[in-house]
């Protein structure tokens, strides 16, 4: 399970944190979602997605949050 901490993801399984990009395109393609999939389920652009991944721009918190949201049962925003 990965937990999202502000923009930190964190692998309970292997007990280490993820950098953003690697955990947007584990989460991407572990639901076989191409980047233009993902964008459309955030409200972003294929190129927003390949940018986050590429780690040129940063994940902003409200896209995370609506990642954690879209697969609560796997990813979810843990507070505090």
């Amino acid at each position: 399970m990965i937990k999202i901490k502000g923009s930190i993801f964190w692998d309970s399984t292997k007990g280490q944190e993820i950098p953003a990009p690697e955990a947007i395109k584990r989460i991407r393609k572990e639901r076989n979602l191409a980047p233009e999939e993902l964008g459309l389920e955030l409200g972003v652009k294929k190129g927003t997605i390949n940018n986050w991944e590429q780690g040129r721009r940063k994940v902003p918190v409200m896209a995370i949050k609506l990642l954690a949201h879209l697969w609560g049962g796997l990813y979810r925003v843990k507070h505090g």
